[in-house]
C-alpha cells in the first residue's frame, strides 16, 4: 500500500495556514500594544501629524492587515479574504499577508470618504482654535454694528461627535 501525497497542495495549505498564524500574532501584538498606550481618543484629532486624515478609527492611506478587518467587522479572517476584488480592493506591498488600504475599507463599509476629506480642515481649523490660549485669542467682543449687520459670528449648531461610537451611522 503506497501513500500518495500531492507535495505542491500540502506547501500551499501550510504557506496560507501559517500566513494566518503570522497575522493573528500580529494582531494580538498591536492590540497589546494599544492597550499598554491606553486610549487614544483624546490624542487623536482629523489629521494626524504626518497629515493622514482619519476617519472612523481608520486612517485613509494605511495598510490593514485581514485580522484588523475582520476584527473590525466582528467576521472570520476567512470572510474577509474572500471579498472579491471589486468589492474591497487588496493593496500591493511587498509584505507576505494580504493588505487593505484604509479608504478602501470605509468605501465598502459605505461611509462617504470624499465628504469627510472635505469636512477635516474645517475640523482641523475648529480643533486648533479650541487649544488656543486664552492670551492668544481675541477678548473682543463684537460691536453692535456686526452684531446689526449680522458680521457677528453665528453659532455654530454641528457640534462634533465626542468619539466614533457617538457618531450616527453613515
Amino acid at each position: 500500500m503506497e501513500l500518495q501525497i500531492d507535495t505542491e497542495k500540502l506547501v500551499s495549505r501550510l504557506a496560507d495556514v501559517l500566513r494566518q498564524r503570522e497575522e493573528r500574532l500580529l494582531s494580538k501584538l498591536v492590540t497589546g500594544i494599544i492597550e499598554e498606550l491606553g486610549p487614544t481618543s483624546d490624542r487623536r484629532s482629523a489629521v494626524d501629524q504626518h497629515g493622514d486624515i482619519e476617519v472612523k478609527g481608520i486612517q485613509l492611506h494605511a495598510l490593514y492587515s485581514v485580522s484588523f478587518v475582520a476584527d473590525r467587522w466582528n467576521v472570520s479572517a476567512d470572510n474577509v479574504r474572500k471579498k472579491s476584488e471589486e468589492d474591497l480592493p487588496r493593496s500591493d506591498w511587498k509584505g507576505g499577508e494580504i493588505r487593505y488600504r484604509g479608504i478602501d475599507i470605509l468605501r465598502y463599509e459605505g461611509v462617504d470618504v470624499e465628504k469627510h476629506m472635505s469636512e477635516s480642515p474645517a475640523r482641523l481649523e475648529t480643533e486648533l482654535a479650541t487649544e488656543l490660549p486664552e492670551s492668544r485669542q481675541s477678548n473682543r467682543r463684537p460691536s453692535r454694528s456686526d452684531e446689526e449687520s449680522g458680521n457677528g459670528r453665528p453659532y455654530n449648531s454641528k457640534l462634533p461627535a465626542l468619539s466614533d461610537e457617538d457618531s450616527s451611522p453613515d
